[in-house]
């Protein structure tokens, strides 16, 4: 069969400063791996295409050409208003249909909740899987029992821990059995409640 598109959109607010250039570099490493159907975008209150700035061969010069584009970094989050505007754009939406769309991102939307649930849905209809990889989700105490985590849970394929290329590789690992499973299973291995663990 003929390799999928594969779609990264990666969260640049505030509250992920400190996961940035390593979330980049995951990205980085996708696109060398597949330039030729590998798209990217960065999404804080705005949402920027930083394909071609990340295609320079070297991680610190892609990371510095994405840097000199990307102008809300280390800003404010407007994640739902930002996965509505990718999908109000159909040549964007074009490239969501039928991928493996992986969003990079701690999931914490300041604000009402319901633009992200509901990009979010859209994407997971669009897409062949979607699959959300947060930091957060790296330490074994994180439940996604925020509103926005927990309301947009059952339209995600896989939520997984994901901070640095070493956690990528471990979740890389996973995606064959969720690219062959059944569809929209995240909710089933989450608990939302702090009692729980990861089934």
């Amino acid at each position: 069969p003929r390799p999928r598109r594969l779609l990264i959109l990666v969260d640049v607010s505030g509250s992920l400063r400190q996961h940035t250039p390593d979330l980049l570099r995951v990205a980085h490493t996708a696109l060398r791996a597949a330039p030729a159907r590998t798209e990217v975008f960065t999404f804080g209150t705005r949402l920027t295409r930083i394909t071609a700035a990340l295609a320079h061969p070297h991680a610190d010069q892609a990371l510095t050409s994405v840097s000199a584009l990307v102008t809300d970094a280390d800003g404010g989050t407007a994640i739902g208003a930002s996965l509505e505007r990718f999908l109000a754009n159909p040549r964007f939406a074009a490239l969501a249909r039928g991928a493996l769309v992986i969003v990079l991102s701690d999931g914490l939307e300041r604000g009402d909740p319901a633009p992200m649930v509901r990009a979010t849905a859209r994407m997971s209809r669009l897409g062949h899987r979607l699959v959300w990889w947060s930091p957060l989700a790296c330490s074994p105490a994180y439940r996604p029992a925020t509103r926005a985590m927990s309301a947009q849970l059952p339209s995600l394929d896989h939520l997984g821990g994901v901070r640095d290329l070493a956690t990528a590789l471990e979740e890389v690992r996973r995606l064959p059995a969720v690219l062959s499973g059944r569809r929209r299973t995240a909710a089933r291995h989450w608990p939302t409640t702090p009692s729980g663990a990861p089934r």
